[in-house]
């Protein structure tokens, strides 16, 4: 009798739990941010600071919105995100957007007879985290943020909703600024299958330092429990039309180099950006925004 495979559904399990982790809460689907290292705990990133910060956002002008895509590593794994803004009031902003990975060529195996595995079929992974996030400036050097987040995943026949809550802060002192942002709070999902997936709050702190109008230094770390990850970036003006970035993500681990560009013209902006990884390749990325 041909079973499907216990021990097979519980490696995808495992898969998908690093793929959420790495990916769908992180910065591969981002273009500036991680060509920066994804350092962005006390950045001013706009839309992409919905990701790490939602404090960041309070610097987004009018209405703009964003689309970013990428090919992952060339591992079927293709990342993006998207997302429109606009700003409330003269202290408030608010923004929908959501990242976005689709991940194909999945292994199903079974079990024959003799308790062989082998491959049956390939299936194909969704995960989405469309969110609302709101930011507020207290005073001329204080920002606020929050970001409600709606949760979904698919695996194969197997479907996941859920929510959670970020919560992020930005405080300017002369020519540095201080960010903290709290992560996964309330994080919860509901699978099809009765399982109920939670993770542990996330801490991220930051520092940025801008020693002249047209530089700035970025650094911080993340905390999950016992783990953490620290990064460095930079973000250099060399012209009201030229951005130029850099970055190192997951110092003293993996060490992954990257950088990047954005050219703007007129209300729109053009960005891209290169990471490597040691272990899975090179990484190309493009994003595009618009402003109205």
């Amino acid at each position: 009798m041909i079973k499907r495979s216990l021990n097979g559904f519980i490696v995808i399990l495992f898969y998908i739990s690093l793929v959420s982790i790495s990916v769908a809460n992180t910065d591969l689907g981002l273009v500036k941010s991680y060509a920066q290292g994804f350092a962005t705990t006390a950045a001013y990133m706009g839309l992409e600071s919905t990701i790490k910060n939602p404090a960041g956002l309070a610097t987004n002008q009018d209405t703009s919105s964003i689309f970013n895509f990428n090919d992952t590593y060339s591992m079927q794994i293709y990342n993006g995100f998207i997302g429109i803004g606009t700003t409330l009031t003269e202290q408030s902003s608010i923004a929908l957007s959501s990242p976005i990975m689709y991940v194909d060529g999945l292994d199903s195996t079974q079990l024959d007879a003799g308790g062989i595995g082998y491959k049956t079929e390939s299936f194909t992974m969704i995960s989405l985290q469309p969110r609302a996030s709101y930011s507020y400036k207290l005073n001329a050097t204080t920002h606020v943020g929050v970001s409600g987040i709606y949760l979904y995943n698919q695996i194969d026949t197997q479907s996941a909703h859920g929510f959670s809550f970020d919560l992020g802060f930005i405080k300017e002192i002369a020519t540095f600024k201080a960010g903290v942002s709290l992560q996964n709070i309330g994080y919860t999902l509901y699978w099809s299958t009765d399982k109920i997936e939670t993770k542990p709050v996330k801490v991220n702190l930051g520092l940025s330092y801008m020693p002249v109008n047209y530089f700035e230094i970025l650094s911080d770390i993340s905390i999950i429990e016992e783990s953490t990850v620290s990064n460095l970036g930079s973000h250099i003006m060399v012209s009201s039309n030229l951005e130029l970035y850099l970055g190192c993500f997951d110092i003293g681990n993996t060490n992954q180099f990257r950088t990047g560009l954005s050219l703007s013209i007129d209300s729109s902006k053009l960005s891209y950006s290169y990471g490597r990884n040691l272990k899975l390749g090179d990484s190309h990325k493009i994003g595009f925004e618009i402003d109205f």
